[in-house]
């Protein structure tokens, strides 16, 4: 193979772009879309081997290649462009788990000229990678830094092709078979700015504020799509879920974090007759954390007893045991677009404080909720044509 034209690869020489999974071709142009805001792209392959002995011979009977393991990495700002989980989902049903977890997609990038500004022009190199399926996606919203986006994405197939060569890398070999061809003209712009009106969001573009009167769900918690709603074990959030400004300066709630993430756990469906699966089902169910950090000025005031704090219910000698949690409703809300309801049976799995000590840090508490299978992800510029986001309350509400 002749030596590169590159000395180094670094960001401004790679693009990365998704397609929907339903074409066979690894052409990124018509429908494929760029991945706006990119941070970073980690891929791995893992060739499975099974070593196989004989009975009388020392040496290996046979080193058994099974099916090949593909995943992709890739973190995002959260910058008013399409998610991540949004373009790998782009054929989905309904914006729930559920309706994004049977759709797969394809995932190619091209490196560039390491002497261009932007990742444009011919590729040196490029490669595609089909029937990619989300397996772990996360939102991280702190006040240290901007919004992100993490998604892992896996799979069994990775073609790579280099432009001055006919076929793939053959590594001295003669004898590869003929690969499906990549075309990608997905390039970059010379100059780029987020979509979003604010920019890439950060601390400042949580949606906390709610005006007029509410609605309620059956927790008896504010039932809006565009207003962030958090449990009330939070310390400084009120029983409606909303963190108020009580002396109209600044929030109940000091909160200096908020992650959600869920790992989708896929699972080989194989029949008889062909190697490779004929799909990766999600494992369900599928269990999805919620991680609220807030600096606090009297403690976690989280209360837990043998008997619990909460009445039972029933009368008398069958009366039901107490418990000390209750269902919770969860619902993130930025400016930038992105919307996430996590569903109405939130419970408290963890409380921990830290800090405080003799260094003079501030004292943290983390509280930890978690849920199974609730985690709808909408976004303002979702691809998807089969929901729209003017009907965004159909999703992020609690259902009647």
């Amino acid at each position: 193979m002749p030596s590169s034209t590159n000395k180094r690869l670094y960001y401004p020489a790679t693009s990365v772009a998704i397609k929907p999974g339903t074409d066979v071709n690894h052409t990124y142009s018509d429908n494929a879309e760029l991945v706006n805001g990119l941070q970073s792209m980690g891929v791995g392959a893992d060739n499975n081997l099974t070593p196989l002995f004989q009975l009388g011979v020392l040496e290996i009977y046979e080193n058994f290649e099974e099916l090949p393991d593909i995943q992709i990495t890739l973190n995002k700002l959260l910058d008013g462009n399409p998610l991540i989980y949004h373009l790998a989902t782009v054929d989905a049903t309904a914006p729930s788990l559920v309706g994004r977890s049977a759709v797969n997609a394809f995932v190619g990038a091209a490196i560039f000229s390491d002497t261009s500004a932007n990742a444009s022009g011919t590729p040196l190199t490029m490669f595609s990678c089909s029937g990619m399926f989300v397996d772990s996606i996360s939102y991280n919203m702190s006040v240290d830094g901007q919004f992100s986006e993490d998604v892992t994405m896996v799979g069994n197939n990775r073609i790579w092709r280099k432009e001055s060569l006919s076929g793939p890398p053959t590594y001295g070999a003669t004898d590869h078979m003929t690969l499906p061809t990549i075309a990608f003209s997905a390039a970059m712009p010379v100059s780029d700015t987020p979509t979003a009106t604010n920019g890439i969001a950060s601390s400042e573009d949580m949606l906390f504020e709610f005006t007029g009167v509410p609605d309620l769900d059956a927790n008896l918690m504010v039932d809006d799509a565009d207003t962030t709603v958090l449990p009330p074990e939070v310390y400084g959030i009120g029983n409606s879920g909303l963190n108020e400004k009580t002396n109209g300066t600044e929030y109940d709630s000091a909160i200096q974090s908020i992650s959600i993430s869920t790992s989708l756990s896929r699972e080989n469906l194989n029949e008889l007759g062909r190697k490779g699966p004929y799909h990766k089902s999600v494992t369900f169910p599928v269990e999805v954390t919620t991680e609220i950090q807030v600096i606090t000025k009297e403690g976690d005031l989280v209360s837990s007893q043998e008997e619990g704090i909460y009445s039972g219910v029933g009368a008398g000698n069958c009366a039901g045991v107490g418990s000390n949690l209750k269902n919770r409703t969860i619902r993130i809300a930025t400016c930038e677009g992105f919307r996430a309801y996590l569903g109405r049976k939130n419970k408290l799995r963890s409380v921990n404080t830290s800090g405080g000590d003799t260094d003079g840090g501030n004292v943290t508490v983390s509280y930890s909720y978690t849920n199974f299978n609730d985690f709808t992800i909408m976004h303002e510029n979702d691809p998807n044509s089969s929901y729209d986001w003017v009907d965004r309350a159909s999703y992020l509400e609690e259902s009647v």
